[in-house]
Order: structure tokens, then sequence, then C-alpha cells
């Protein structure tokens, strides 16, 4: 971790040096997110699943960046925090119960902190075309609150490549971003209950596709209205088991795969000084 924060202060500090003019970027936006997430067992056969529709799960998205433009690239550190909560319908069964998928429907209330330093070089290609790359760091928190009794803490740090491209025409730009997050120190805490204290799992992997479509409407020198579409498809490997107890009764429990299909809708505003 300390190599890999090493390594992006000194790309920063090469590529902004010498840079002709710079400014500071602020984003906010609204946000919405739909959400399909599934767990299977170790015969990969379902065992429950959660969704949600866009105005079920809501919030906000800030971003602060310092920014270095040359005469035919740019270069961007920024800071992005993600907060959106909600619920979600759940299908699935009970965890003492052996009647299978299906078998219970209630509710779960989520809430997602994801927060991000990441570094974009942007260079033009002409005609109003222009490539991206980029490398993050990033640590998500997601609590998943299944009933009073069953609350779970996911947490996971990762490291987020990133490439795109982006188009030009007058005060408009159309963008298409993919990022892929390597996570690691993935685990999962189970809250304490009257039977139970608090106790965590190590999760296998918790890795995240993201495909990100902005689209930016400059209305002057410095502010800009913008919208974005972002897709993401969230894989966890299953964890080690631990000791539990439901009912008087010992168990042994453990977090099994999952994959989530995540849609964020956002608008928001920009402003450059």
């Amino acid at each position: 971790m300390h190599t890999i924060i090493v390594l992006l202060s000194v790309i920063v500090f090469t590529v902004y040096a010498g840079a002709s003019e710079s400014k500071f970027l602020i984003n906010t936006a609204l946000v919405g997110m739909s959400k399909d997430y599934r767990e299977y067992d170790k015969n990969d056969v379902i065992l429950d699943s959660e969704k949600s529709k866009l105005n079920e799960m809501v919030g906000s998205e800030f971003r602060v960046a310092y920014l270095e433009e040359y005469e035919k690239s740019s270069a961007e550190i920024g800071m992005d925090l993600l907060i959106v909560g909600g619920k979600t319908q759940y299908v699935g069964s009970l965890l003492t119960s052996s009647l299978g998928y299906g078998s219970y429907i209630g509710t779960t209330y989520n809430f997602l902190y994801d927060l991000a330093l990441n570094y974009r070089y942007s260079k033009s290609l002409g005609s109003g075309l222009e490539v991206h790359t980029g490398i993050g760091l990033g640590y998500r928190w997601w609590r998943r609150e299944l009933s009073a009794s069953q609350i779970e803490v996911y947490t996971w740090a990762s490291l987020r490549p990133e490439i795109g491209m982006s188009y030009s025409i007058g005060s408009l730009n159309i963008g298409a971003f993919l990022e892929y997050q390597w996570g690691f120190d993935e685990k999962m805490a189970i809250l304490a209950n009257s039977e139970n204290p608090q106790t965590s799992v190590n999760l296998g992997f918790a890795n995240i596709l993201q495909v990100n479509i902005p689209i930016t409407l400059q209305l002057n020198d410095s502010v800009a209205l913008f919208m974005a579409y972002t897709y993401e498809q969230q894989k966890i490997g299953d964890s080690n088991s631990v000791p539990y107890i439901i009912d008087s009764t010992n168990y042994e429990i453990y977090e099994p795969r999952s994959t989530a299909n995540n849609s964020y809708v956002k608008l928001g505003v920009s402003i450059e000084f």
C-alpha cells in the first residue's frame, strides 16, 4: 500500500512539472442507484437476491480535483465521495430454514460509501477527440441491514486502473470510460446481537468492473451541467466459516459467493476556478 502511494506521488509530480495553466474543479451530483444482487451456494444454486429501483436507493456524489493543462494534454488529481442509501427487496429464506429460495420475502436497508483518490492523464488527438488513462486507490464501505439482529458490514480497498475516450462537439462533451477495481483486504463484519459477539470473515475476493458514460454541457468558462450513466458488475468470493448461534443452536456460517449488477444515474453541476 505504501509503495503504491509513493508511485502515484512520483507520477503526479513528474507530469505536473512545467505545466502551463492550473485550476480547481468541484463537482456535485444527485445519484439514483438500481441494484440486482444475488448470492449462491457452493453448487452455484441461488440462495437469495435483492433488487431496487433507481428511486429506492438515492444519494449524492462529490468530487474535488486539481487540474494542470498543457498545449495538447492535461493531468488531474482528484478525490471522489459517493454516498447512497435506501432499500432493496429481499427474496430468499431464513437462516435456519430448509424451504429454499423464495420462501421468505422482506426488505433490506443498504448504506454505501465509496471514497477514491485518483489520477488521470488526458491526451488530445485533435478534432475534439481525447484519450484518457488513469489510476486510483479506493475504499468501499457497505452496510446491509437484513433485520434488527442480522447486520453485515462489507469493507475493502481497491486499486483502480482506468482507460477512456471523449469527444467534444462545441460545448457538448461525451465520454466513455472503463475502470477495473481490484480489491484487497476484503472483509465482512457481522455485528453483535443478543446471542453472538461481533465477528468478521475474510472474503475470497471483491472486484468490480465499471463502465461510465458522462455527458457534459459547458455553459460558460467556469460552469457546466452533466449527466452520467454508470454500470458496474461486482463479484465477491465466498469466505471462511465462523461459529454462530441461532436460537441457542450452534452453527458454522460463511459469506457465500455473490454477484451484483448495479446501475447509477447522476445529475450534477461542475464548477472550475
